[in-house]
């Protein structure tokens, strides 16, 4: 967070930031799907993104504290709605790309309830790239 943090003060730094997001969502998107939603673990905290997860070459999700196994996973709907709608990562991000919140917001539902490829891929079709 400290990384993208120094880089979003300025239009050219913003627009570097909306690249690397842009890049770096899908991965980060996917592996929060491989790594917690299928396997059964719920981190809990993934709404605050900028005190979860640690960025560098490649996204590292960090304490696990509040994890469950016995609540529904909802990791990729958190996390997307952190980078691209609700949050200080959120409010940042907006200044620079655009995204169809309600598009965004019908799919990530759907997703919720629904966790197949199929509609993640629609969870990745609705947010900005």
């Amino acid at each position: 967070y400290a990384q993208f943090r120094r880089h979003t003060s300025g239009s050219s730094a913003r627009l570097e930031v909306a690249g690397y997001l842009a890049r770096a969502q899908e991965p980060y998107l996917e592996n929060v799907r491989r790594s917690l939603d299928r396997a059964g673990l719920d981190h809990g905290e993934l709404s605050r993104l900028n005190r979860h997860v640690i960025v560098s070459d490649r996204p590292c999700i960090i304490d696990f504290e509040s994890a469950s196994t016995t609540r529904k996973t909802s990791n990729v709907t958190a996390a997307a709605q952190s980078i691209f709608l609700y949050g200080a990562v959120a409010d940042r991000v907006k200044k620079t790309l655009k995204a169809d919140r309600e598009k965004a917001l019908i799919a990530l539902k759907i997703y919720k309830r629904d966790q197949t490829r199929a509609n993640f891929n629609a969870v990745l079709g609705s947010l900005p790239v």
